[in-house]
């Protein structure tokens, strides 16, 4: 008999021999047994799992396209948040495809020199998403407006928007006074309108700006299209 059949028969007769034992044990036993003598076969096997997981989750990521990452802060806490009208809507809206993504977070930063450990974490997540280059919009208060205008953190709403789109907004253009002084379109007043209202935004005023690193420009222009320009065109349900 060979190696291979003499392994595969002394298998069969462990197996057997395991089997028998089981059978005459009750319950309890038949736990506390295969605890005792299989934990650590279960654990290795626990461990592979969740590496394969890993893996796959990872491998599936990897095929995800991020099309729009936008921030909304300090909408008040009270207020009822709808952001599957963006996530969803904008997606039906753009007929984006089912690996396609849309990510929109609502974040809290004190504007009044108060800051706890929260409120620090938060402002460290703004900032790494500005400087991973993954944030493409951004909807605060007037306060956290001029303050990242300070820093030139924003579009220039003059040059980067369609000569249309930019008639149709220009009554409602946000000017502040970037790094060297000079006072820029940073933003858009987008305090009421109906596409906000839908989201549950009630920031009152709601600024809008583009992240002058965004990497999903044509998509921010889109959204713009769809708030000021088609919003005729377009069924609002109630939030």
């Amino acid at each position: 008999m060979s190696y291979r059949q003499e392994l595969k028969e002394y298998v069969k007769e462990e197996t057997k021999q395991e089997t028998r034992k089981l059978r005459e044990m009750s319950w309890s036993d038949r736990f506390w047994y295969i605890w005792e003598y299989y934990k650590w076969h279960m654990l290795i096997f626990a461990v592979i799992l969740m590496m394969l997981s890993a893996v796959a989750t990872s491998i599936y990521n990897s095929t995800l396209k991020t099309q729009l990452y936008c921030v909304i802060v300090n909408n008040p806490m009270t207020q009822r948040e709808n952001f599957d009208f963006m996530t969803q809507g904008f997606a039906d809206y753009m007929q984006f495809g089912e690996k396609d993504r849309i990510y929109v977070e609502s974040l809290m930063i004190p504007t009044d020199g108060s800051f706890d450990d929260l409120a620090m974490a938060t402002q460290g997540k703004l900032s790494a998403l500005i400087a991973a280059r993954e944030l493409d919009i951004m909807i605060c208060d007037q306060v956290l407006f001029e303050r990242y205008a300070e820093m030139d953190g924003y579009m220039d709403m003059e040059t980067f928007l369609p000569p249309d789109l930019l008639e149709l907004v220009r009554d409602r253009l946000l000017y502040a006074e970037n790094e060297s002084g000079q006072t820029v379109a940073y933003g858009i007043d987008v305090t009421d309108n109906w596409y906000l209202k839908n989201l549950g935004v009630v920031t009152d005023p709601a600024c809008f700006a583009v992240i002058n690193s965004a990497p999903h420009t044509d998509n921010c222009i889109a959204l713009l299209r769809l708030m000021f320009q088609e919003q005729q065109q377009v069924q609002t349900p109630e939030p």
